[in-house]
């Protein structure tokens, strides 16, 4: 079946960028970055609200702990509430080098929003890429980039890519998701004929989509830099994509009209919001995750099913935070890769020494699969007794059952809970004392 493509919102961009989906709202947010415009677009509905920024919004990420975005604005980074207008300044002078402003913005899975720089006069290497952690600092990450675009994270956390449309080459890092840090740049793709990369995503199968700037285009990259697919655009200028919908198997693209002359050819449609429905092979994206900024949670939280992996920060006030989700089950995750799934989910939570940690598993619980983590657990950590058997706290976590994104539930005990979680007090590596042999 072919690709179909339609225009889903005639917004008139005319620089629209940066498509980010939120799971939880069931919405479609972006930017139009020349008019310094906030869009959001319920597909439900079909309802469409705009908000005015108070200066040229870049890139962005929606907040996991507070309503509002963070932003790449024009003179710097910062939290901003759309309804007031408001912006709490994180990193403002002496950020930017001379002669740029950023171009491009985007949240990895541990919470941390990256921002990349581009040269205003658009032809000098002079701009970089910086992470902001959740701890509010900055870090400069990289030098010697043009026009930055195309920030992604592979579903294994190690590798990292990002697009210079200024050179149209695509370029890896070795990636270390417990830091942060980004190592060994190369060159993953070079567009030697002209085509220049913008935005894009990753999808389910580690597949890279990217938006092809003044040629028509999406790509569709496999992890060798090949072309594997490529989707025909009704605009010239597409400039980024990001999968949505119930099942994330719709590719929502923006595009723009800047440059363009309103007589040319087919430039009826640039600016607009444009959908494909990717049919063929079960295309799914991977999920878009929101900044965190980390306080100490209460607890952790392990929600180990049968093929998945999920670790929460739970905080007793407010809504839980994912730190990280993993598709190994029971049946494919060994002792020593539980722990460091752990461990890197936790270290980027300032002061966990102490915390309880709690791990629930239904089916691993009543088979005896979670044996070997829990013998592995006793060298890192002071064991307690479970919970339901030590304490009967008024309330603990279960897992939820069936598919999803959602967040363990809280559940008070009682003879119909089918799960049986273990706890420990979690040490972290550096105060551990060495494993017996």
């Amino acid at each position: 079946m072919s690709d179909i493509v339609q225009s889903v919102i005639s917004s008139g961009n005319l620089l629209g960028e940066v498509p980010v989906w939120d799971v939880r709202e069931q919405a479609l947010y972006w930017v139009d970055i020349d008019r310094a415009l906030l869009q959001r677009f319920i597909p439900a509905s079909g309802e469409v609200r705009t908000w005015a920024m108070p200066e040229r919004l870049s890139g962005f990420a929606l907040r996991a702990d507070a309503p509002g975005i963070i932003g790449a604005f024009e003179s710097g980074i910062g939290f901003c509430n759309p309804d007031t207008g408001e912006i709490d300044w994180i990193a403002r002078e002496g950020l930017l080098r001379a002669g740029t402003i950023f171009n491009e913005g985007k949240v990895d899975r541990a919470g941390r929003f990256w921002a990349g720089s581009k040269d205003e006069s658009l032809t000098h290497s002079t701009a970089s890429l910086y992470r902001i952690d959740t701890d509010l600092s900055v870090t400069r990450m990289a030098d010697g980039i043009g026009i930055a675009n195309f920030f992604a994270w592979s579903l294994d956390n190690s590798r990292f890519w990002l697009a210079d449309s200024l050179v149209k080459q695509v370029f890896a890092f070795d990636y270390e998701h417990a830091t942060g840090n980004i190592l060994n740049r190369s060159v993953f793709k070079d567009f030697a004929d002209g085509q220049t990369p913008d935005g894009g995503t990753i999808d389910a199968e580690g597949f890279l989509w990217i938006a092809m700037w003044g040629n028509w285009k999406i790509v569709r990259l496999a992890a060798d830099g090949s072309v594997d697919r490529e989707i025909a655009m009704p605009v010239s200028q597409p400039t980024s994509c990001m999968f949505g919908g119930p099942d994330l198997r719709t590719l929502y693209v923006t595009s723009a009209r800047w440059g363009l002359s309103p007589r040319t050819g087919r430039a009826a449609a640039s600016g607009e919001c444009l959908c494909s429905r990717c049919w063929r092979g079960g295309r799914r994206g991977a999920e878009v995750w929101r900044m965190t900024v980390l306080s100490r949670p209460d607890w952790i939280a392990v929600d180990w099913g049968t093929s998945n992996l999920r670790v929460w920060a739970m905080h007793a006030d407010s809504a839980p935070s994912l730190l990280s989700h993993s598709n190994l089950g029971m049946g494919r995750l060994a002792s020593d890769e539980f722990v460091t799934v752990l461990d890197d989910c936790c270290a980027s939570i300032p002061d966990l020494a102490g915390i309880e940690v709690m791990v629930c598993g239904m089916a691993g619980a009543r088979q005896g699969r979670l044996e070997a983590p829990y013998l592995k657990l006793r060298s890192i950590c002071e064991l307690w007794r479970p919970r339901l058997s030590a304490r009967r706290p008024p309330h603990r976590v279960c897992s939820r059952r069936g598919r999803g994104q959602a967040p363990p539930r809280t559940v008070r005990p009682g003879p119909r809970t089918q799960s049986a979680p273990f706890g420990a007090i979690y040490i972290p590596p550096q105060l551990r004392r060495a494993e017996p042999t």
